[in-house]
């Protein structure tokens, strides 16, 4: 093989071994093919140099009389190039300016979120369980980005469930597209997890739950009946237990019956419709707690002891006798059905539910309403049912015979299911919060995934604990309209017009010159 065709293979084969180290370094694709394939074709091109007499062609190029003028122009090329691709390193791994032109400051955090993570005195650890090992949303891709530029303490690490399936019970992840925080204080981190709605107000608002100080437990009230917190079964509550442990507060199951009051240290109490009645102590616990500024949750239930609608009634809420109906589930259950699992989307502005705009479904509920207005504090019923739905009070056809009519005696839709309470300091209940649900069953492992019935319960479950979400966080959007790229398409983009093509026009100069020098 002649000199010009040597010196050819041996350029070319640089130039694929230059571009595949570019590939490997900065190309984000979910496979490295790319990058193997072009340092192969350039290993296998080097080789046939050498192989072709590549080896003594140099050493002939640097022994004549011009060799140390061209050693010194390749070598300075090569420092050029390190240079250049050193800075481009650093420039992507380490933002060192930004500059946000947009109106809304889309691309900038909150100052409030901004402060909180500088803030930080300790490592925040984030983890994110991505199937594929992807963030599909190019949005909050760029806000985990954000956060982690915004203070050294923060660090972020993708997760793929599917290849890693032994951290989703190490981090107690329960189901795809979830962040996990740890912030590390001592021995023991302190961890929240976020999922579903993963936003900026979401993120940070798990954050500022991370750096309280108050350890705070819920009391859950057990043996009546109620669903276990510590069961994988449908009927279990390990979910409803997981997500509140989520928010960073305890959860202890509390017996009434051995204590005879609920704890001094309880932040909140949980009550489910108990399936045997409570004894006269273990209501007496229960009112005096709320009597004395005690915080609570309670999950009510159709043709149950109404132990719950008795402790609620001084407070002006009645929990009905009834089953509600909803006409337009019955169009939807094969062969007519009972409809007795209604969708849930009509809110009112009461903070549990300001802002959230996505449905629930409840399983065999009943109405929770005002009675009367209370001279002890504020009502609100925060949730209804659609306008074709009714209260069935007639229990027993509907139990026994599987029927279910509108008749005059029912109540017509919207049928109010969800109440809550907030005590005045002139009352009898002076700090007192109260949420009211007519569904307990929602939050049973079998049905807290389906809609939005999880981010419901947790919703309520703050608004009780005086975590209002008060975060206050612009909406980030432009004022024109644009289509963000997905990673996959992103990586497509930047491996044509950014490598490639590049690539190829090298190429093309190579072979130009080539024939120049050979005089073809």
């Amino acid at each position: 093989m002649n000199r010009s065709k040597r010196s050819l293979l041996g350029l070319t084969g640089l130039v694929f071994l230059v571009f595949g180290g570019i590939v490997a370094l900065f190309s984000p694709l979910g496979s490295t093919w790319p990058a193997f394939l072009e340092l192969g074709i350039g290993v296998a091109l080097i080789v046939s140099f050498l192989f072709a007499g590549g080896a003594r062609s140099l050493g002939g190029t640097f022994a004549g009389g011009i060799a140390r003028q061209r050693l010194f122009e390749s070598v300075y090329i090569v420092l050029v190039l390190a240079i250049l691709t050193i800075a481009n390193v650093i420039v992507s791994r380490h933002e060192l300016f930004r500059i946000d032109v947009t109106e809304a400051k889309v691309y900038t955090l909150a100052p409030e979120s901004d402060a909180i993570l500088q803030k930080l005195e300790h490592p925040l650890e984030m983890r994110g369980f991505f199937t594929g090992g992807k963030v599909e949303n190019p949005r909050l891709r760029e806000l985990l980005d954000l956060m982690v530029t915004a203070s050294p303490q923060v660090t972020f690490q993708m997760i793929d469930p599917e290849k890693q399936p032994t951290l989703l019970e190490e981090y107690g992840i329960s189901q795809a597209n979830t962040l996990h925080l740890s912030y590390l204080i001592g021995d023991e981190p302190r961890e929240a997890k976020v999922a579903r709605t993963l936003n900026e107000e979401s993120i940070i608002n798990a954050v500022k739950k991370l750096l309280r100080t108050d350890a705070r437990v819920v009391y859950y009230v057990f043996g009546h009946g109620e669903p276990d917190v510590n069961t994988p079964e449908r009927s279990g509550y390990t979910f409803l237990r997981e997500s509140i442990e989520g928010e960073s507060i305890e959860v202890r199951k509390l017996s009434l019956a051995s204590t005879g009051a609920v704890p001094s240290d309880a932040a909140a109490l949980v009550a489910v419709a108990p399936k045997k009645p409570y004894t006269e102590i273990e209501r007496a616990a229960v009112d005096a707690y709320l009597r004395g500024g005690g915080r609570a949750v309670f999950l009510t239930e159709p043709n149950t002891p109404d132990d719950l609608a008795l402790l609620v009634s001084p407070l002006g809420i009645e929990v009905g006798r009834d089953v509600v109906v909803d006409e337009l589930k019955k169009m939807y259950v094969p062969g007519g059905g009972l409809g007795v699992e209604p969708l849930i989307a009509d809110y009112s502005d009461h903070p549990i539910v300001k802002g959230f705009t996505n449905a629930i479904v409840l399983a065999t509920a009943n109405s929770v309403s005002i009675r009367t207005t209370s001279k002890d504090g504020t009502l609100t019923e925060f949730a209804r049912s659609s306008s074709k739905s009714w209260a069935e009070r007639s229990l027993e056809q509907l139990f026994s015979k599987a029927q279910a009519a509108r008749d005059p005696g029912d109540l017509a839709g919207p049928v109010p299911v969800a109440v809550a309470f907030e005590g005045s300091a002139q009352g009898a209940y002076p700090g007192t919060r109260l949420a009211v649900i007519g569904d307990s069953d929602f939050v049973s492992n079998a049905n807290i995934p389906q809609l939005f019935n999880r981010d419901f319960f947790l919703n309520a479950l703050n608004w009780v604990l005086g975590e209002e979400r008060g975060i206050s966080v612009r909406a980030r959007s432009l004022r024109g309209s644009k289509k963000g790229l997905t990673q996959e398409e992103f990586s497509q983009v930047l491996l044509t017009a950014g490598i490639l093509f590049p690539q190829a026009i090298v190429l093309t100069g190579i072979l130009v010159w080539w024939r120049r020098r050979s005089g073809q």
